[in-house]
Order: structure tokens, then sequence, then C-alpha cells
């Protein structure tokens, strides 16, 4: 079941293999995003909702600053690199090749269509005293890097603000 980041509550928090695991899913950036919470130190789920509801709510709101900050990090020009193989090159197309799940894609890669492609698969969660971590993983469709995702880290400062950072390729 996908939840809406406003009516999310700790009872829809589904306890994983693990007693200090959760998980569920919402709605970011009209897609089905699957959260997870590691809380190992048995913090109150209670307590911990509105940080987990701030970011979720950041993230769905600032898609922009999530691709800006790829783009940064090359993650435009490494896309291509991964696209651009000869093998995968449609003959009747021009500057057209085909990703390793044959969707087609067109290069240069513009900034909207990177932007366009992006979708949040999952968000992570560890807590220890307060929330320690933050991870997201961007997937793209068409598939640019063959299976693997853009892995963010996340960070909530003292003043509330959030702060998201690229690291990369993940998986």
């Amino acid at each position: 079941m996908i939840v809406e980041i406003e009516q999310l509550t700790e009872k829809d928090f589904i306890q994983g293999n693990l007693s200090y695991e959760y998980k569920f899913h919402v709605s970011i950036w009209n897609e089905s995003t699957r959260v997870e919470i590691s809380n190992k130190q048995g913090i109150d789920n209670i307590s911990i909702l509105p940080i987990i509801k701030s970011v979720l709510v950041w993230v769905n709101n600032n898609k922009e600053i999530c691709t800006e900050t790829a783009i940064e990090e090359g993650m435009i020009r490494l896309a291509e690199e991964w696209i651009k193989d000869e093998d995968s090159k449609v003959t009747n197309e021009k500057d057209c090749y085909l990703t390793a799940y044959e969707e087609k894609v067109f290069l240069p890669i513009t900034q909207t269509d990177f932007y366009n492609s992006l979708r949040v698969q999952s968000i992570y969660f560890s807590v220890g005293e307060g929330i320690t971590d933050i991870n997201m993983y961007i997937s793209c469709s068409p598939d640019y890097y063959a299976g693997h995702v853009i892995w963010y880290s996340l960070y909530t400062k003292e003043n509330g603000k959030i702060e998201c950072e690229c690291n990369g390729l993940e998986g």
C-alpha cells in the first residue's frame, strides 16, 4: 500500500524480518518509493516520525535540487559513457543507442531528459541516537546505468535544513 507522506503515521511502519527494521511505501515524484528504517536503538517510532516525514516531504518537493546535484557530480556524462557503445548503436537513427534493456536513448542526454528519467527507488534511514544516516537511491527510466542506481546521502542540519550529496553509482 502506498501512503501519502502527509498521512503517514507510525502505524504505517511494517516490521521487517528483524525486530528493529521497518518499511513502507510512499508516493514521491508521483511514483511508489520504498522507505526502510533500521532502528537498532529502539527509539520510539513516534519520536522519529517528524524527522522522517520532513525528509520525505523535502525530497518530494526538491526534485530539481536532487537532479542538479547529480548533474554537478557528472552523472549525465557518466550516463552517456555507459550508453555510447557501438554494439548498442541503432543504425538507422542518428545518435540513438539502446540500453541494456533495449530502451532507446538519444545522445547527448539533455538536462530535461535526465530530470524526467529520475525515480526515487528507495530511502533508507538508520537510527542511532536520533537519525544518523539517510541514504537515497534513484533509478532512471530509461535505465542509463544498466541496473545501477544513483546514491545520495541526505543530511538534516540542526536548523532543520536538509541537504543532499550525490555519491555516484551504487549496485
